[in-house]
């Protein structure tokens, strides 16, 4: 394996044993250090959305999300320029899914134990969502995809975050 350090290049000799302890370790420091790199990056979001005016609910329900999912989204991207359309499409979609299985069934039951938590959403996020199920269905019930969908799909969600926007906070 070679890798490019300092712009010159050297050979490294890394058996699988060595590659998975060093993932290993790295893995184990972000587990017992827990928050402090989202910590971090909420702490800068919350100060640029400040300065820009942006609502809490803005920047919950869409900068947050991109930031969050950025792995999940550059890993789709870069499968699907290699040509793996239907991973790509599958590691997009099963993002949204986690949320939808998990997420939203897990506070459902957390706002039943905790008193002042309501799960409730407004008519904009309900239309939101409903949206954004019809047009992914609508796009890609066929199996097949195209640069033109994927306009639609990113045209979709800009419509949202506009709307969103406009809706103003809770």
């Amino acid at each position: 394996q070679r890798t490019r350090v300092y712009g010159g290049e050297r050979d490294i000799q890394r058996g699988p044993f060595v590659q998975v302890t060093l993932g290993a370790f790295t893995l184990g420091g972000y587990w017992f250090n827990p928050g402090s790199d989202e910590q971090i990056v909420v702490g800068s979001i919350e100060t640029s959305a400040d300065k820009v005016g942006l609502t809490e609910f803005f920047v919950a329900a869409v900068i947050v999300a991109i930031v969050g999912n950025a792995a999940e989204h550059g890993g789709a991207v870069v499968v699907a320029a290699r040509g793996q359309i239907k991973l790509a499409a599958e590691i997009a979609l099963a993002s949204s899914a986690q949320v939808a299985v998990f997420l939203i069934p897990a506070v459902t039951l957390l706002a039943l134990v905790i008193d002042p938590l309501a799960l409730s959403f407004r008519p904009v996020e309900i239309a939101a969502l409903a949206f954004g199920v019809v047009l992914t269905f609508a796009l890609l019930v066929k199996g097949q995809s195209s640069r033109a969908r994927g306009v639609v799909l990113i045209a979709g969600y800009v419509a949202v975050a506009v709307a969103f926007f406009f809706a103003g906070d809770r």
